[in-house]
């Protein structure tokens, strides 16, 4: 079964939810770029394949 973009979201806020060395204001800025990074790595991506981006 895929897995989309947003099931991958909520698993890495799951996985960062479970550190406890940080705060959680750290693992909220890291969430966010981590999302940052994908959106951005997917939107170049579509540009690329001259595919049209459902965002």
């Amino acid at each position: 079964m895929a897995t989309t973009a947003s099931d991958n979201i909520s698993n890495l806020k799951s996985v960062v939810a479970g550190l406890n060395q940080i705060s959680e204001n750290e693992k909220n800025g890291f969430v966010n770029l981590v999302s940052r990074y994908l959106r951005i790595i997917f939107v170049s991506f579509m540009q690329y394949t001259g595919m049209k981006a459902l965002l």
